[in-house]
């Protein structure tokens, strides 16, 4: 295969793959020394593409190798040997996984011991990463600079339509290429895992599913930050919610922004008025229990997407700059699938800015400041949930497109929420006074839910159907856990049961 009819699979943008193959012959008809090719971009796929694209142009294999792995000087001179011997191209990498773990001192020391051995290497190298890396470039080497874009929204639409035929709908390809940024390469590969997924369900039809392509592409795209992120696959539906009206509706309107985000911004137009903001953030805010992280799993549920959601006990550091990085590593991760990122417990990382009194104030609105671009930036979906919404910065609630406030639950959403905690295959028996639950007892829905498995656990345990008993017993827990009496006046005719329990 030629090169020119392989650059076509790669995951870069036309303009892109132009550049590239321009830059490639001229440097190879220039025999410009130490021509060092400095390829810009935050997608890593996108850039690997275009370093194989103009290893094509040149004819030659590739050396890939992460930055913070050349530390080993001797390691250096071997690939930079390797490389004139088998005439393959040295590719460094920076930003990847490996470098989101090292401190930054040391990678600007790896980076120097990389420039040190170039001043005086004759063959062409490439060096990938995002605009923060290899910035300490020596005046005698040749640098040349490509910023890298990945296949736009219309062009991965044409991929998807072209493999997968005429039976493809333009709302299933329009779908695959809003969630993913693929080129033809990687969405090949995504239908040979799905027709493997097909094949698994039904061998004697094995016919891939939109759900079987979703799946196969989230598997391509899996998170490398996985120790700062809790990946949660979404279960709850519409129906596992329940929420007054005029929340409900503010939630599915949360959907269909992000359900026709595209009809607007590519064929209205309306994305060309935007350099930024493309994405949608949003806050949650109420009492702890009242639905927030479900809503968040039922969005990502809905929409189709990896959620992710934030560990700030691992993301959040004491040292300057870590938090940054942190959240850039999961940035960048997220982008390739569009993931759906949830922040609970927001306040803590998107908290008001203060004057600056010391270099502590100054670095914690740095850290702010960062997160307000970084989330503007994002073309996917930011959940924000908080029980204190007065805390977080004034800024960034002027970027928040929708606010859902989740109240406490009412009586008459207590009962709806007792019942749907009960899977349609639970056994329980009559005597379960569901309105005696919901009117004595005012507690949100995480409570509620801990009760019932309580309760199923003590059933359970004696071979028999759920009882009002096991309820009683399991509120009894619930209530003394929160630091609250069992009184007579809330337990009434169930009281004796607690006192002969305890």
């Amino acid at each position: 295969m030629t090169p020119s009819e392989e650059l076509e699979g790669l995951e870069v943008d036309q303009a892109t793959g132009a550049k590239l193959k321009n830059l490639a012959t001229h440097l190879s008809k220039a025999k410009t020394d130490a021509p060092v090719v400095r390829l810009i971009g935050e997608s890593d796929s996108a850039l690997r593409g275009a370093a194989e694209a103009f290893c094509l142009v040149f004819r030659r294999s590739m050396l890939l190798v992460e930055l913070t792995q050349l530390a080993d000087e001797s390691r250096l001179a071997k690939l930079l040997r390797d490389s004139q011997l088998w005439q393959a191209i040295l590719v460094v990498q920076s930003g990847g996984p490996t470098a989101q773990e090292a401190d930054a001192q040391h990678v600007r020391q790896v980076e120097t011991i990389l420039w040190n051995r170039l001043r005086e290497f004759k063959e062409p190298v490439l060096l990938l990463g995002p605009p923060t890396g290899f910035v300490q470039v020596p005046p005698e080497v040749s640098l040349w600079r490509v910023e890298v874009v990945a296949p736009d929204f219309e062009a991965r639409r044409k991929a998807w339509s072209s493999e997968l035929g005429k039976e493809a709908t333009e709302a299933e390809t329009s779908r695959l290429a809003d969630t993913f940024q693929f080129g033809p390469r990687r969405i090949r590969q995504t239908m040979n895992l799905a027709a493997g997924l097909a094949a698994v369900r039904d061998p004697e039809s094995p016919q891939p599913t939109t759900g079987d392509l979703l799946d196969s592409g989230r598997a391509l795209t899996a998170p490398q930050v996985g120790h700062f992120v809790v990946q949660i696959k979404p279960r709850y539906t519409w129906e596992d919610i329940v929420l007054p009206p005029d929340k409900m509706r503010q939630l599915r309107s949360i959907a269909a922004w992000m359900q026709f985000r595209r009809r607007v911004h590519e064929e209205w137009g309306f994305g060309q008025k935007l350099s930024r903001g493309k994405g949608l953030n949003v806050l949650f805010t109420g009492p702890s229990g009242t639905g927030k992280t479900m809503a968040a799993e039922i969005l990502a549920h809905e929409l189709s997407l990896e959620l992710l959601q934030i560990d700030l006990s691992s993301v959040i550091s004491k040292y300057i700059g870590e938090t940054e990085k942190n959240l850039s590593a999961i940035f960048r991760e997220a982008e390739q699938s569009q993931s759906l990122l949830f922040f609970d417990e927001a306040d803590s990382l998107f908290g008001k800015r203060t004057e600056v009194k010391d270099a502590h104030d100054r670095y914690a609105n740095i850290e702010v400041n960062y997160l307000l671009q970084r989330v503007e930036q994002y073309e996917g979906v930011v959940v924000l949930a908080t029980n204190l919404q007065r805390n977080l910065d004034d800024a960034f609630l002027r970027r928040i497109k929708e606010v859902v406030d989740f109240p406490f639950p009412d009586e008459k959403l207590r009962e709806r929420i007792w019942r749907a905690h009960f899977p349609s295959g639970a056994p329980k028996e009559a005597d379960i006074d569901f309105n005696f639950l919901a009117g004595q007892f005012k507690l949100s829905g995480g409570n509620i839910k801990n009760v019932v498995l309580s309760a199923a656990f003590l059933a359970a345990a004696e071979g028999r159907s759920i009882t009002m008993a096991d309820l009683i017993l399991g509120l009894r827990t619930e209530l003394r856990k929160e630091g609250k009496l069992c009184t007579k006046s809330d337990f009434g005719p169930y009281y004796e049961l607690i006192q002969k329990t305890d």
